[in-house]
């Protein structure tokens, strides 16, 4: 990979090692390194309720809920802002985050440890006792695992009967079927298991990426925002929302 980011369709259509994530994320907190940005997603644009667009990617799967109560993981937590989000903003009971990124497990805990547990962990083997969590969020990362299929069982296996699984993430075209596919839409297979709303916010997502590509402060943020916002504008990928319960 050297020293750039790749272009995130390419992690769509090619395959992709756990390590070449790791490298992509040291590289991107290197740029990062003395900025206080703790999103990294793509956003999702809804002017009505007062959060920032990479907080409302994660707000629009919640806005319908009472989640004060609730005991939370974030799987693929990134650089902590979603949990902040969750546990300092709106106030859930407990929040945790796991990340195969050791930059940005030491990000999170500079910038939010003191209330919320980030752990150094993979998405595909969860260090959790089963029944531990009532919502796993997993947020623009899946698309990065190898065995989604294995992620899955995972997240079954940590969520407490009747707990939810919310998720959103990136759906790229086969150019050579011209059609949509991933093993992100594999999540449709486990209907004996979940209970599923799928929802397509790829207009919400590409209008959020259209304001960062023109008003990001940050070169980085800019560059990709105006690379996805092409991918979404010109049909090559989508993004989907899923709101799925465990069987109780």
């Amino acid at each position: 990979m050297g020293a750039r980011l790749e272009n995130t369709n390419n992690r769509l259509t090619e395959k992709v090692t756990k390590q070449d994530v790791v490298n992509q994320y040291r590289i991107a907190n290197r740029f990062l390194e003395s900025e206080n940005i703790d999103f990294m997603n793509h956003g999702y644009y809804d002017p009505d309720n007062g959060y920032s667009n990479q907080e409302n990617l994660y707000f629009h799967l919640i806005k319908d809920l009472d989640i004060s109560r609730m005991h939370i993981l974030d799987v693929g937590s990134g650089r902590g802002g979603g949990l902040n989000l969750l546990y300092n903003k709106i106030g859930c009971l407990s929040a945790t985050g796991v990340d195969i990124s050791p930059d940005n497990i030491d990000f999170s805990n500079k910038s939010y440890g003191q209330s919320i547990k980030f752990v150094l962990g993979d998405a595909e083997s969860l260090d959790f006792d089963s029944s531990s969590f009532d919502i796993v969020f997993n947020i623009e990362s899946a698309h990065c695992y190898p065995n989604y299929k294995k992620f899955l069982e995972e997240v079954v296996r940590v969520l407490k009967p009747g707990g939810l699984f919310l998720s959103t993430d990136l759906v790229a075209k086969d150019s050579g079927h011209n059609k949509y596919y991933s093993n992100i839409l594999k999540i449709r297979e486990l209907s004996d298991i979940f209970e599923i709303k799928e929802t397509d916010i790829t207009q919400q997502v590409s209008d959020s990426c259209k304001i960062d590509s023109d008003f990001a402060e940050h070169w980085l943020i800019k560059k990709i925002a105006k690379n996805m916002y092409e991918e979404y504008n010109n049909n090559k990928t989508k993004h989907i929302s899923f709101y799925c319960r465990k069987v109780a």
